[in-house]
């Protein structure tokens, strides 16, 4: 399984410096080298790296992963396209902001390329008007374009996310209790990571705690532990991602530890009648003390028996 991780995260990775070295290409052959066209491939960069903060910011557990998947990978391209036309209509309608006089040719430039890329950025997050109650409400804009790319772009990622997910986390917490990842291993983690906010931290105590074992038969109550488990788990993973969790059990040692249902329980058949071995210590003092006592009483008899 591992291995099909590998080779999709390999791929997506090998598209990206492809498309990375063709960007720098074009703007680099003799034949092809313009002004407008490294216009051009600025703004698809800076739209590309707004987008993938974007979508980078949806995923806690593994921000990277998303970004470089194949969905993630489609939607960080067609945001670099719609800013490249924002571009093209800035400079075909004259909408640019003029610089002043005492700046050159390039503060122009660059001048326009930052207004496209972070004004279609952002006008495609924009709405002109909202119409319907507080629960059914229907924007009015080029938003509802991106809310239904976005839509459609996190089921593919996060089906895909999922299923990483859901093989991490069986193997990781296969030989721990769920004790243990409530006492030890939800503590450790927290405490390691160092920019977590505290609302966050707070949600995920209140979400274990409310991870109660029903009081049901020693079978039921086993299966029911485990799905316990798995889902305090997945609170953690999403919090801290799979590499510090992974690192924090290691570190606790808790891969070869016992488990309490795996620990040895003391032989109570056993004959209880044995005497347990003697302490020759405790025993002669004991008995200082008893021949102190008896020295004390006779000591006592004969001093009455003067008196008398």
């Amino acid at each position: 399984m591992r291995n099909v991780i590998n080779t999709s995260k390999g791929y997506s990775t090998l598209i990206y410096l492809l498309f990375l070295i063709l960007v720098l290409a074009l703007g680099y052959i003799p034949a092809l080298y313009n002004d407008t066209l490294n216009s051009y491939i600025c703004v698809l960069l800076l739209g590309s790296i707004f987008s993938s903060i974007e979508l980078g910011s949806r995923y806690k557990d593994e921000p990277f992963d998303a970004i470089s998947s194949m969905p993630g990978f489609f939607y960080i391209l067609v945001n670099g396209f719609i800013c490249c036309v924002g571009y093209y209509l800035i400079i075909t309608f004259s909408l640019n902001v003029t610089v002043p006089d005492y700046l050159n040719e390039t503060a122009q430039k660059a001048s326009d390329i930052l207004l496209a890329s972070i004004s279609s950025f952002l006008i495609m997050r924009s709405s002109f008007l909202t119409l319907g109650s507080e629960n059914n409400q229907i924007d009015i804009g080029l938003s509802v374009i991106i809310k239904k790319l976005i839509f459609i772009v996190d089921r593919q990622v996060d089906r895909h996310q999922a299923a990483k997910r859901a093989r991490n986390i069986t193997e990781i917490l296969k030989d721990v209790s769920l004790k243990q990842i409530k006492v030890q291993v939800i503590p450790f983690c927290v405490q390691v990571m160092q920019n977590v906010p505290k609302e966050e931290i707070d949600n995920l105590y209140k979400e274990v705690e409310s991870l109660v074992i029903s009081e049901t038969s020693s079978e039921m109550k086993k299966e029911y532990e485990d799905t316990q488990k798995l889902q305090a788990g997945l609170l953690i993973y999403t919090l801290v991602g799979y590499k510090v969790l992974e690192t924090a059990i290691k570190q606790l040692n808790m891969e070869n530890k016992p488990t309490e249902e795996t620990l040895i329980k003391p032989d109570i058949t056993a004959d209880s009648s044995e005497e347990s071995p003697r302490n020759e210590y405790l025993s002669s003092f004991h008995e200082m003390i008893e021949d102190a006592k008896t020295s004390n009483k006779s000591g006592d008899e004969d001093k009455e028996q003067e008196k008398c």
